[in-house]
């Protein structure tokens, strides 16, 4: 079907020029080769078909979270978090459970030595919830001082590791110390060696303390919340675990530093892994993912574009929902770690913009059940519901052939029911010099989380790559999936939002 679309109203959506240079180094970070990184994980048999509820459904929620966490994203459930629990089996678990260090004794990782909070481990009031996984690298106090001749990180690779530092700054207690005598400076602050850490690339950062456990003011319990996360994961560690880490008594190599000052930087000899959080994250159980980038425009910012995949699947498979083997894994590569993974390359294109209106991303969960997670929060919207201007869905984009890209909208008999919206999408062709199959997705726009919102009368539009024989079966396969295709999608949808979010005017 051919649609008509005055000139006039396309101008309308044009996008403020201002933004056309973050829009372009965002849509040159969405790319295959990290679509497929995700896909690799989510839809691999150690999620098992990542059912509703389920073990799996669990670590695809974390792998978001963490993503989303890392990209500086703030959460978008009523409590400030990333999650929103519904629907039973998902209460929130011990916080003593989503803070642990591990310590591989042996390169082959077979034996381990676990602390949990408060037995060794404490995390930064505002360290970003995930994980890290690496080599434990020592860089002394974590210090760069130009002007005093003195640089901990100076010829030491802590790219991707997990990096190791002393509390407080060398000679403390030397009245004639280069660092101001016993006065101390900006360089003994935590907020110095966290940026130092960083810049460096290091995974995470460990501080060790003198002084014990949550003694530091910034380490006490519980945080503020006021502050936003930094962006790497951060924990104070006791002086018998540094130690451990270190492989050597960290208590002589301070010494040795304040004797010459001269950084004394060990190579990562043992690996770890940790997991930290502020807040207990919820147990296993069905929950939707929220997350915000909020807009800087001092009116529109309040208004919202939401981007909407579900990630969860079938799990092994019932004779009510598979359509191949009944009790094999079912990774659902297509349905719909496509949509999932892509969504999460979405957000880190997103990252380099500042778009006038928020953009909401929304994983949902138990869409495989009746669009459950969709209408659950459009049933308990953490944000009104009349300020969602747009939602724009993926789901099932990773096959067929490149060009076939359906499109779902609403209809008032065989237009459009906003115009608007499509004229914003006959931009976006006219863009990527793509032609949509408007009529393509008619018979499964009931089927997937857009419905959920154009039933609240939210202008909405739904991507899918369209059926195949593999739907709902054991061989929806990550090595079947086209992800030059899912990168294709993927940058429709970064601009398509940021048009509607740049756009002075909404879409109804």
């Amino acid at each position: 079907m051919k649609l008509f679309v005055p000139a006039a109203m396309i101008a309308i959506l044009a996008l403020a020029p201002v933004q056309s240079g973050e829009i372009d180094r965002g849509l040159k970070t969405i790319r295959a080769l990290d679509i497929q990184r995700h896909q690799a994980y989510l839809a691999s048999d150690e999620l098992e078909g990542r059912e509703a509820g389920s073990e799996g459904g669990q670590r695809a929620a974390l792998h978001i979270v963490d993503q989303l966490a890392s990209l500086g994203f703030e959460g978008g459930a009523s409590d400030g978090g990333y999650f929103q629990p519904f629907g039973g089996g998902s209460s929130p678990g011990e916080l003593a459970d989503a803070n642990l260090l591990r310590l591989y004794k042996d390169a082959s990782r077979r034996t381990s030595e676990e602390f949990k909070l408060g037995a060794g481990i404490t995390p930064y009031g505002r360290s970003r919830a995930g994980s890290a996984d690496g080599s434990v690298v020592f860089a002394g106090y974590g210090i760069c001082a130009p002007e005093l001749g003195y640089d901990d990180w100076k010829g030491v690779t802590v790219k991707g590791s997990i990096a190791l530092v002393l509390d407080g700054e060398p000679q403390e207690a030397d009245e004639q110390s280069k660092f101001d005598g016993t006065k101390p400076t900006k360089y003994s602050e935590l907020e110095h060696k966290i940026q130092m850490a960083e810049k460096a690339g290091a995974a995470a950062l460990l501080v060790a303390s003198r002084e014990g456990l949550a003694k530091k003011p910034e380490f006490v319990w519980p945080p503020d919340g006021k502050s936003p996360p930094v962006k790497i994961p951060v924990a104070l560690v006791s002086a018998e675990l540094a130690d451990k880490l270190a492989g050597k008594a960290l208590k002589a190599l301070r010494t040795e530093i304040d004797a010459d000052l001269k950084p004394r930087s060990l190579k990562g000899a043992l690996v770890a892994e940790i997991s930290l959080s502020v807040r207990p994250l919820p147990g296993k159980g069905t929950k939707n993912i929220l997350a915000i980038w909020r807009g800087i425009h001092s009116k529109l910012k309040d208004e919202f574009v939401v981007l909407g995949a579900h990630y969860d699947h079938v799990g092994r498979g019932s004779p009510q929902n598979s359509r191949g083997k009944v009790g094999e894994i079912h990774n659902g590569a297509d349905d719909n770690a496509s949509g999932t993974s892509t969504l999460l390359d979405v957000a880190e294109a997103i990252k380099e913009t500042k778009p006038k209106r928020s953009i909401f991303l929304m994983w949902f969960d138990s869409e495989e059940k009746g669009l459950v997670g969709s209408n659950t929060w459009c049933g308990s919207p953490t944000v009104p519901l009349d300020h969602i201007v747009a939602m724009l869905n993926m789901d099932m984009i990773g096959r067929n052939d490149t060009t076939k890209i359906l499109i779902g909208v609403e209809k008032e008999g065989k237009e459009p029911r906003y115009p608007k919206l499509a004229a914003a999408l006959t931009q976006t062709q006219q863009k990527f010099g793509i032609k949509f199959d408007w009529e393509g997705a008619d018979d499964l726009i009931r089927r997937s989380d857009h419905w959920s919102f154009m039933e609240k009368g939210v202008p909405a539009v739904f991507f899918t790559g369209g059926l195949h024989a593999d739907y709902h079966t054991e061989r929806d396969d990550v090595e079947r999936i086209n992800f030059p295709k899912e990168e294709l999608i993927g940058k429709m949808v970064f601009w398509l939002a940021e048009k509607i979010a740049n756009s002075d005017q909404a879409l109804r």
